[in-house]
């Protein structure tokens, strides 16, 4: 009973703590009650997303959080191209185009997971073309998806307008 009434003594003196002014503080402030309208956002599912094709290493992010300039990013000649196949096959290949090396892949909610050799590579998906990867030393590797001219087009749905083309022999207003 004693150590209780103790606690309760001690606890009772940190919250009615004093200022600096010797005023008495104002009870500590419980936190906002969470409202269902606040609920954690739900982590994106991209498991039906075609991520296949072509990625290059866009950017390297240190640990400190800066993003390397491009003339420190081609000192470290760390560019390689991901190349992501249908059916859950990857090769890795260097700028020249030389493999070095390949693999399975599978992509899990906002994860595109590499192995190879008993060994993994994560990738959180930010977005459709935009991959990133955090190594043991805290910098974070950016791949983008390499789009190919053709596919600019693939989504734009072209409008069926037709127009009169004058003949070449019809004169132009003002000729």
């Amino acid at each position: 009973m004693k150590y209780m009434l103790c606690l309760l003594l001690l606890l009772g003196l940190l919250l009615t703590g004093c200022s600096d002014d010797n005023e008495a503080a104002q009870p500590a402030k419980s936190p906002p009650a969470i409202s269902p309208t606040q609920a954690p956002t739900p982590v994106p599912d991209f498991s039906q997303t075609d991520f296949t094709g072509l990625w290059y290493v866009s950017g390297i992010i240190t640990a400190d959080g800066n993003t390397l300039s491009e003339s420190e990013f081609s000192k470290l000649d760390a560019g390689f191209t991901l190349e992501l196949l249908p059916e859950g096959v990857y090769f890795v290949y260097q700028n020249n185009g030389n493999v070095l090396g390949q693999g399975q892949y599978s992509i899990s909610e906002n994860l595109l997971i590499c192995s190879a050799d008993g060994r993994e590579t994560v990738y959180v998906i930010q977005d459709k073309d935009t991959l990133l990867s955090k190594a043991p030393d805290d910098t974070t590797t950016i791949m983008t998806r390499r789009i190919e001219e053709t596919e600019i087009f693939d989504d734009y749905e072209f409008e069926n307008t037709e127009m009169d083309v004058p003949d070449e022999d019809t004169p132009i207003d003002g000729e």
